[in-house]
């Protein structure tokens, strides 16, 4: 529920906007541009701003987006692994590979990261296979 002051400035608000307040304004007509550095911590938010600013981007923020791309690839895999798996092949050496290498690409970008608030969780290979096992187990137990 609105409170009196919320009212009270929407109220305003319109009133400006009628009486033709906001015309005139620059940028008018154009997309704003909001640059949202809230997830920056402020000591760093000058750094990136100028940084911007200058059409640069650093190399662990290309990196993370590489890695981010990467490791939906790699788990469609490892989920096409489960799939096989579960249909009675043993073959997921490939898509383990693939993740393990992954895990070594995040273990090196997290070191060039400036802090652990932009570092990458590491896939848990392991963990995706024990959540499939035992559904495995059933279909071969049902089978025979």
């Amino acid at each position: 529920m609105a409170n009196a002051i919320e009212i009270l400035a929407e109220n305003r608000i319109a009133e400006a906007l009628a009486a033709g307040a906001f015309d005139g304004l620059p940028g008018r007509g154009r997309p704003l541009r909001l640059e949202d550095d809230a997830g920056v911590p402020p000591d760093w938010r000058t750094t990136f701003r100028l940084l911007r600013a200058a059409g640069f981007t650093p190399a662990w923020i290309e990196l993370a987006r590489e890695i981010r791309g990467e490791i939906e690839r790699v788990r469609g895999a490892l989920g096409d692994a489960a799939r096989l798996r579960d249909g009675g092949s043993d073959d997921e050496a490939p898509s383990t590979a693939l993740a393990a290498e992954l895990n070594r690409r995040i273990a090196r970008f997290n070191l060039l990261a400036p802090g652990p608030r932009w570092h990458i969780t590491p896939l848990d290979v392991e963990g995706n296979r024990k959540e499939t096992a035992p559904h495995r187990r059933e279909q071969q137990r049902d089978s025979a």
